[in-house]
């Protein structure tokens, strides 16, 4: 879990949206590797308990995030219009290795980023 918290100063009417920090790193294990992203109340950076999913943005594989939500213009949007500073969501990131030999030593690395524009 990562809980993401609205700092800003600017009055945003647009939802934030999520997409990927550059393109994923490594060498192929992004195709095998499952993604679910949640958003929702609860948990704290790295620990999940408490957590309460409010909704599921995306359930496909990390391979295809990255090329579908490259930047703001093509992100995912999240539903989640904070309307001052101090507000946060937790979002849920869940990776599931597929059962399929041809993952074996692939590697892959990826990040994400959060963005508001008013």
């Amino acid at each position: 879990c990562i809980v993401v918290t609205y700092q800003g100063d600017i009055t945003t009417t647009d939802p934030i949206q999520l997409y990927r920090s550059g393109a994923n790193t490594g060498d192929g294990l992004d195709q095998y590797l499952d993604l679910d992203v949640e958003i929702g109340t609860g948990g704290s950076f790295g620990d999940c308990t408490g957590f309460s999913a409010t909704s599921t943005l995306f359930n496909d594989t990390l391979q295809n995030f990255a090329a579908t939500h490259l930047d703001y213009a093509s992100a995912l949007g999240t539903g989640w219009t904070p309307t001052g500073a101090g507000q946060n969501r937790t979002f849920r990131f869940t990776l599931t290795l597929q059962d399929d030999n041809a993952a074996q030593g692939k590697s892959a690395g990826f990040g994400f980023t959060w963005e508001a524009r008013g």
